[in-house]
């Protein structure tokens, strides 16, 4: 029991060594989210004008034959 004890506190302790994160962590982790919803923004909006580019010239081609 003793031995089980002492697993169990170690196992404890170094979960919650490895688990913490400083403010800092969560900072830096925050902004690059924010950086990575900005890119996704970004490319949503030129597939969008891809798209529309494409069935401009899709629409242009069909109006030439």
């Amino acid at each position: 029991m003793n031995k089980a004890l002492k697993l169990s506190i170690v196992a404890i302790v170094a979960t919650l060594a490895v688990g913490c994160a400083s403010t800092s962590d969560i900072e830096n982790l925050q902004t690059q989210v924010d950086d990575l919803k900005s890119s996704v923004s970004k490319a949503s909006s030129d597939a969008a004008s891809a798209q529309s580019s494409a069935a401009d010239a899709a629409s242009r081609a069909a109006a030439a034959e």
